[in-house]
């Protein structure tokens, strides 16, 4: 099942993520992945930074300072050891427990084959629990794009992340890999 946490650009999704990822750990869920946090300069984003939802490590994924192995989208440049980092963090042993994978966030970049477009298309072919912050201009252009079937979406305007942890465990529990 994918789960969508869906709000406007700047809302708090990513904080959302990072709180209800730590609700699910409380439930003995394991989960890989990562939030990408942005940092502001002027008023606008100017950086996201991958970070890893279990080890809490960071690697910088995208700025507005193009290299020439970088992929340029919009006025962002990402780098290729930001995008390693968060396969890294997407990968490896899952433990006894069901595993859920928490991607932040998937939109436009992914739309046009880029970003977390591979890992999202293999996590939905092996049929994993996904949670995926989604910006809501692009909600339904990510599940059309994504043939996303069995999903749930929750908007952080109109719950808390103890609801939305509450729902998941409970949509989760039991199911094997």
């Amino acid at each position: 099942m994918v789960f969508i946490i869906t709000g406007s650009q700047g809302q708090g999704k990513t904080n959302f993520l990072k709180s209800l990822s730590n609700k699910l750990k409380d439930n003995n869920i394991d989960l890989k992945g990562f939030i990408a946090p942005g940092s502001f300069e002027s008023n606008l984003r100017s950086k996201f930074t991958l970070e890893d939802i279990n080890t809490h490590t960071r690697q910088l994924f995208c700025d507005t300072t193009v290299r020439p192995e970088d992929t340029q989208f919009g006025r962002f440049a990402f780098k290729p050891e930001g995008h390693d980092f968060g396969i890294r963090c997407l990968s490896g042993e899952e433990g006894e427990q069901k595993t859920i994978y928490i991607l932040d966030e998937i939109g436009k970049l992914e739309t046009s084959g880029h970003g977390w477009h591979d890992s999202l298309k293999r996590l939905l072919k092996e049929k994993k629990d996904i949670v995926i912050a989604v910006r809501n201009l692009y909600l339904y252009e990510v599940i059309s794009h994504f043939e996303i079937e069995n999903f749930r979406i929750f908007n952080i305007a109109d719950l808390s992340t103890e609801q939305v942890s509450t729902e998941i465990t409970e949509l989760t529990k039991g199911k094997t890999d």
